[in-house]
């Protein structure tokens, strides 16, 4: 009885504004089912993570879309690469974030195959969140040059099975940590006591 009475309460939070007008509060043309949604399941309110990314080995991530309540049949959900998640972000921050390319982000699905940019995951049945991993490939220095910030913004643009969508969130941005190379000087002793020479 208390847990149905919680599920109940965060329903009602999460789409508390569905009882005046059903479609406040929710994403334009997506589902059409009033009694659920997804959203993009974030660690804060900002939906801003951060990775540390290298040059050659790139990073690895995940998001999660989730749905307000389980529900009793799959729900497909597509997520990908948005640039115009991360524009209306640094407009609203006054910032000037770069947005990796789709074709550098690599996702992969449920079966294992990999696509680049875009993929469509499943809420299954009977659970609320679908984790979604996903790799930037490599952080290439001549596309992305040293001085520059980068990100990689997720957006959710498409559910399944008759649920709507929340206006917000529906995105989260991996905010990407450069790893800096640094030189180490290496001394070999090679006169004795005194004498050094560098490798």
């Amino acid at each position: 009885m208390t847990s149905k009475i919680l599920k109940g309460l965060a329903l009602s939070v999460l789409l508390a504004s569905c009882s005046a007008d059903e479609n406040v509060g929710l994403a334009k043309g997506v589902g059409d089912n009033a009694g659920n949604a997804v959203y993009m399941g974030n660690k804060n309110a900002s939906g801003v993570i951060s990775v540390l990314a290298s040059d050659t080995e790139g990073a690895t991530f995940s998001v999660t879309p989730r749905l307000a309540v389980a529900t009793d049949k799959d729900v497909q959900v597509t997520v990908e690469v948005d640039a115009a998640t991360l524009a209306a972000y640094n407009k609203a921050n006054n910032l000037n974030v770069t947005a990796i390319s789709p074709d550098d982000v690599v996702f992969t699905a449920e079966d294992g195959s990999q696509s680049k940019g875009k993929v469509t995951a499943t809420i299954k049945a009977g659970e609320v969140l679908a984790v979604v991993p996903g790799k930037l490939v490599s952080l290439d220095t001549e596309k992305y040059p040293y001085g520059g910030r980068y990100a990689i913004p997720v957006k959710i643009t498409h559910v399944g099975s008759g649920m709507k969508l929340l206006s917000s969130p529906t995105s989260t941005i991996i905010s990407l940590d450069r790893k800096i190379k640094t030189s180490v000087l290496h001394v070999k002793n090679n006169t004795g006591d005194h004498g050094y020479s560098m490798l």
